[in-house]
């Protein structure tokens, strides 16, 4: 009877730890499947051409909300960082010549996303 006593126990003790173990590996394994937090910035990246695709330098990038500002280099590119949400990329060429061509477009921005601008120089300013 005594050794029944002590198998019977036994046994509990090995379901239990069993269960333990299972339960454990349950929560360690569904932590491990997280998502990764969603970055909160992203990119928009602005290429300026002219009408044959040669790049045009110079070109004042502006980007609203936030009042951003760069130009474009040698390779007509300018990038921002910002803020998830929804934004206006202001482009003109500065400076003396025929009146400049305003262009604006309104672009949407995801977090670790890069957003693609592209925009054809006015043909008379560049």
């Amino acid at each position: 009877m005594a050794q029944e006593r002590q198998g019977s126990e036994a046994m509990r003790s090995h379901r239990f730890a069993a269960g333990l173990l299972l339960v454990t590996g349950i929560l360690f394994v569904s932590g491990c499947h997280n998502d990764p937090p969603t970055p909160s910035t992203g990119f928009i990246l602005v290429t300026v051409t002219d009408v044959s695709g040669s790049s045009v330098a110079g070109y004042e990038i502006r980007i609203t909300p936030g009042d951003l500002m760069a130009m474009t280099d040698d390779e007509g590119v300018t990038q921002f960082e910002v803020d998830w949400g929804i934004y206006t990329v202001h482009a003109r060429l500065p400076g003396p010549g025929p009146a400049p061509r305003d262009q604006s477009v309104s672009v949407t921005v995801l977090g670790g996303e890069t957003v693609p601008v592209e925009l054809e120089a006015c043909h008379l300013c560049v």
